[in-house]
């Protein structure tokens, strides 16, 4: 913390202490009245916080606004940000002290995504007040989405990962309100809930999908962003936004600007070009091999499991394959048999991730070409379309077609711009089928 009597040295140039001080900064709290964002010194500190905010894709933002100071006044990059409202000296503290708690909880568990992150900041710091209030994170389970989510959208919004609404079987858009109902969103008795579901079924479909963007947008107010987690109930079977679900994001989009909404895919999900900037949508992989053995050399000496050999930490890395569900596995494993026992007999660590992705594989109904380009990329590593289409012998379209199909169910991957490989996570699975 950097006070102005205490940490600066008589005759220094205050312009680059200030400078100094917030790269060494891991947060930077702006307390807005009509006159702190007046002062050159203040804006001069926006204006650093900015640049170092895109160069660091780490300083955290917090606004406490104590003059309910209107939003055209704050700078515009900041406006994206969840400003909140203060009038008590007691809430302003907590709230910077949870701040707090929180950013050190999560740099301890938190680990990679720089790549992610850095896309996140680029397109939202480019678009500044362009950027969607709609946030969609595809990847396969247990990828990271959530934790990725969690982490970005309390340091570029200030708001909570609380609540997730789980949507499966959809059969219309009466089922979509019941599942926000039902999962408590707003706090009602189960009478209110019962009355609130007869009520909303004799209503048009106009006012059904403003009244489910409301609700969304009642939670985002809470500070907390709400969730919806597609289960396959928010796309149709092309990858495409059901038309009342893309009927309530648009008016989610148009009416409640300053809430936000978070979606969460396995598959990645379709907009029509003319929608194309409703949804902002990134795709989470798996971790590079320098994050996940950073993660397994550091949850292996939080379970004070040592290793005088780095290659057997390095091997076993290597078998993780970028995901996090086998590091936690291989852990405990380690924890029972140690290090060696593990390192020398892998086959409960293949088995386990085959046994996660078996299923997967099964429920997406792949079609008989699209399980022979899987196979064919498999036992090539690498390949491009053109090899593709002279080994299978049909045509480059047929192959582009499917290999869609592969890459939305982020079962493919491009690698080096025209070449193709499996999702690390899923190849021992797509080697046993």
């Amino acid at each position: 913390t950097y006070f102005d009597e205490d940490c600066f040295e008589p005759g220094e140039d205050f312009r680059d202490a200030i400078v100094a001080h917030i790269e060494e900064s891991k947060l930077f709290v702006l307390f807005a009245s009509e006159a702190s964002l007046k002062s050159s010194w203040v804006n001069f500190e926006l204006d650093t916080v900015y640049w170092e905010t895109i160069k660091k894709k780490g300083i955290q933002v917090l606004v406490l606004n104590l003059d309910n100071v209107e939003i055209e006044h704050f700078p515009e990059w900041m406006r994206k940000a969840k400003i909140q409202p203060i009038d008590n000296i007691k809430i302003a503290t907590q709230i910077i002290l949870d701040k707090l708690s929180d950013f050190i909880k999560e740099e301890t568990l938190y680990v990679g995504r720089a790549k992610e992150t850095e896309q996140f900041n680029k397109n939202l710091f480019a678009k500044y007040s362009n950027f969607p209030n709609v946030i969609a994170l595809s990847g396969l389970e247990g990828i990271g989405r959530r934790t990725f989510a969690k982490r970005v959208i309390y340091e570029r919004f200030n708001l909570k990962y609380e609540l997730e609404i789980h949507i499966k079987d959809y059969e219309g858009i009466d089922e979509l309100h019941r599942y926000l109902i039902s999962d408590n969103i707003t706090s009602m008795s189960q009478i209110e809930k019962e009355e609130e579901i007869n009520t909303f079924i004799t209503a048009s479909d106009e006012e059904k999908y403003c009244e489910i963007a409301r609700i969304l947008a009642e939670y985002s107010s809470k500070y907390a962003i709400p969730v919806l987690v597609d289960d396959g109930g928010l796309l149709d079977n092309d990858g495409y936004y059901r038309k009342d679900v893309l009927n309530v994001l648009k008016i989610f989009a148009e009416k409640f600007k300053d809430h936000y909404l978070l979606l969460v895919h396995r598959r990645y999900p379709k907009l029509k070009t003319v929608d194309s900037d409703l949804v902002y949508t990134l795709k989470i992989g798996e971790l590079s091999f320098d994050e996940i053995f950073q993660a397994l050399d550091t949850l292996l000496k939080r379970n004070s499991i040592t290793s005088t050999n780095k290659a057997d930490i390095e091997e076993l890395a290597k078998y993780l394959d970028g995901y996090p569900p086998a590091l936690y596995y291989a852990v405990k494993e380690c924890s029972i048999y140690g290090i060696d026992v593990v390192c020398g007999d892998k086959r409960k660590l293949t088995d386990f991730k085959s046994g996660l992705f078996t299923g997967y594989l099964n429920s997406i109904n792949i079609e008989e070409l699209g399980e022979t380009i899987l196979k064919l990329i498999y036992n090539f590593e690498v390949l491009d379309v053109n090899t593709m289409s002279i080994l299978l012998k049909i045509a480059r379209e047929g192959i582009c077609s499917e290999l869609i199909k592969l890459i939305d169910f982020n079962l493919v991957y491009t690698t080096n711009g025209n070449y193709y490989r499996i999702s690390s996570p899923i190849k021992v699975a797509i080697g046993r089928r």
